[in-house]
């Protein structure tokens, strides 16, 4: 198959200056680390040779005879549903079993899929794998495995595609990008979904409704810019990360001071005052630092935001991976629009230069990387009184093991208390690649969690492993994590194999639907209050109620190959910017008080086309909600 890849250059410019350093690098013996390694899973039953060939043979005769082969299996799959009195959704290829049998293919044996993984170097192995021979007993699909090397998986992946060399039957890695799908899609490396979607999405629909979701709204979302599906959809609902940017407060401090946590933007000034003058780690020593954050973007710290986490007491902090700074819709009249260009910004601002200039928010929230950040964290005795942070683990040391709790958000001068969300917004997990020879088969074991009862066994056996060695489900009696917000637990863990070497799962890679509730919140509770994961659930607890609804905040956009080509250097020069303005405001080189520094802002954003990068993503939104 040839495929021509049209419009995105930058991209053509990439694989061509890669393709010319592989060949530069080709005359030595050790190339064959950036050969991609095809392992084979052995056959997970030992159906009868002669029968699973002669199955196979059919299938090959059958495809070849397409329409006819089509109509003929339809037809089929209508008369055994008149004969039930069940209404079962045509299947076109005549190796499926009956709608939603978790053994996806009549005869054992008789399919072999290949993934496409960006390899784990924590798993010791696909083929050899608990995980595998599961799925292969559960589907009796035959697996393979096409092994990237996670270093460079996605440049391989993109030389592959563009070359018109065959892919894997279902690619694992890389779908969550939009434009990488779309142009994917355009150039016919992966399949069309519409149909499955269409034919077999009755548990899509099932599955949506005991969640509350909309599975109209989840399909838009993971269309492609050309109003197409070309991926299985995912969903992170894990209820710790949905309010993620937050503070945990030093709780002895406190209590050794005879103070409340704050609940409002003077209180917080009279607290942080506190921290700053009353010794209260008690070593004699002006050594506080009365609140922190961590550096924003590339230095691995997670939601330490400490400016976004303080804007939400004047105006809706969005936080998102790409910083677009979008308001809830259900605050801009249903249009696209920014935080950074109104006076409650500039409020903001103004506050926050304060504590900076008191000694109340130590600018190094603004410049110190992950390191510098963590080993403030574990000083002993504990320096720091508020900490924003996502990841309260980074908390729990022995230095610091029950000092730090989360708390309520705060309320600024206006009233405003937001909790910031993160979207959480449904994304393209797989695909299937067009050079697939059995894409409604790949479809169904890709849909496996959503077509079968038991959506989250496999789930747990890709995150945690063996069943009654590595976990077990939850007896009676058992509290869930986040058992205050009428969660049950259904697992208990045994032994963690996440990030350590193992041949019981993938580690991740597995691209199936994933469309459950959490998964994290459904751990047993071990009675301990500084578990991390209790921490984020009573974080949850606090602040739901001043979070937006997630319908109302902007899911990632899919833009055209063209418009990514002339608008996504222009995306993060204005993001730099923004966040470099806010930090400088913040301590002080540009002054927020200052009419002059503020219309100097505002008027780069305009030189930066801000309002024409909105108008661009108003056009994409209304696009994939079909406005």
């Amino acid at each position: 198959m040839h495929r021509i890849f049209k419009g995105n250059i930058a991209l053509v410019l990439t694989i061509a200056m890669i393709a010319a350093l592989l060949a530069a690098c080709g005359g030595g013996g050790g190339g064959g680390a950036t050969e991609a390694a095809t392992t084979t899973a052995a056959p997970a039953t030992t159906a009868a040779a002669a029968e699973a060939a002669a199955t196979t043979a059919a299938a090959g005769q059958t495809t070849a005879a397409g329409a006819t082969t089509a109509a003929q299996a339809t037809t089929a799959a209508q008369a055994a549903a008149a004969d039930t009195g069940e209404a079962i959704p045509p299947l076109t290829d005549p190796l499926a079993n009956t709608f939603r049998s978790s053994q996806i293919v009549k005869t054992p044996g008789s399919v072999t899929l290949t993934y496409a993984i960006s390899q784990n170097a924590n798993v010791s192995s696909y083929e050899d794998n608990f995980m595998t021979t599961w799925l292969q007993d559960q589907t009796g699909i035959n697996l393979k495995f096409e092994l990237f090397p996670s270093q460079d998986a996605l440049t391989k992946l993109d030389l592959m595609a563009s070359s018109g060399d065959p892919l894997p039957d279902i690619i694992t890695f890389g779908m969550g990008d939009n434009t990488r799908v779309y142009n994917y899609g355009v150039n016919g490396a992966i399949a069309l979904l519409d149909d499955y979607f269409d034919r077999l999405s009755e548990p899509y629909y099932e599955r949506c409704e005991k969640l509350d979701w909309d599975w109209d709204d989840i399909r838009k979302m993971i269309k492609s810019a050309d109003g197409h599906n070309y991926t299985i959809p995912y969903r992170d609902n894990n209820l710790a990360n949905y309010y993620s940017l937050r503070g945990f407060i030093n709780q002895t401090w406190l209590d050794k001071l005879g103070l409340e946590p704050p609940t409002d933007y003077l209180e917080l000034v009279t607290v942080l005052t506190a921290f700053r003058d009353q010794d209260p780690n008690g070593n004699g020593q002006n050594d506080e630092i009365p609140m922190m954050g961590g550096q924003v973007d590339g230095t691995g710290t997670w939601q330490a935001d400490a400016i976004g986490y303080l804007t939400n007491m004047f105006i809706y902090n969005n936080d998102s991976g790409d910083r677009k700074y979008y308001l809830p819709l259900t605050e801009t009249g249903g249009k696209i629009d920014v935080s950074y260009d109104k006076p409650e910004f500039r409020e903001a601002l103004i506050y926050i230069n304060s504590l900076v200039k008191d000694g109340l928010l130590s600018p190094q929230s603004f410049t110190h990387d992950n390191s510098q950040f963590s080993a403030l964290k574990r000083a002993d005795p504990p320096v720091i009184g508020l900490v924003v942070t996502g990841g309260a683990v980074d908390l729990y040391f022995e230095n610091s093991t029950d000092e730090y709790v989360p708390y309520e958000i705060m309320k600024g001068p206006n009233g405003v208390r937001w909790q910031t969300a993160s979207l959480n917004a449904p994304r393209g997990n797989s695909a299937i690649s067009a050079d697939c020879e059995h894409p409604e088969i790949a479809f169904l074991l890709q849909s496996y969690p959503v077509l079968n009862d038991d959506a989250y066994e496999i789930f747990f056996i890709n995150r945690w492993g063996i069943p009654e060695v590595d976990w077990r489900y939850a007896e009676p009696g058992e509290k869930s994590m986040f058992d205050m917000e009428g969660y049950p637990p259904k697992l208990k863990l045994i032994n963690s194999t996440w990030g350590a070497l193992t041949n019981s799962h993938w580690q991740g890679g597995i691209g199936f639907a994933n469309l459950v509730s959490p998964l994290d919140l459904m751990e047993v509770f071990d009675g301990n209050p500084d578990n991390d994961e209790y921490q984020y659930a009573v974080n949850y607890s606090y602040n739901k109620q001043y979070a937006p609804a997630f319908e109302s905040l902007v899911p990632p956009l899919v833009y055209t190959i063209e418009e990514s080509d002339q608008w996504n250097e222009a995306r993060t020069v204005l993001r730099t910017y923004v966040l470099e303005a806010r930090s400088l405001f913040a301590i002080g080189q540009l002054d927020p008080n200052s009419d002059s520094d503020w219309n100097s802002f505002l008027n780069e954003l305009n030189n930066l086309n801000y309002k024409e990068l909105m108008a661009v993503d108003q056009i994409a939104y209304d696009r994939m909600m079909g406005n």
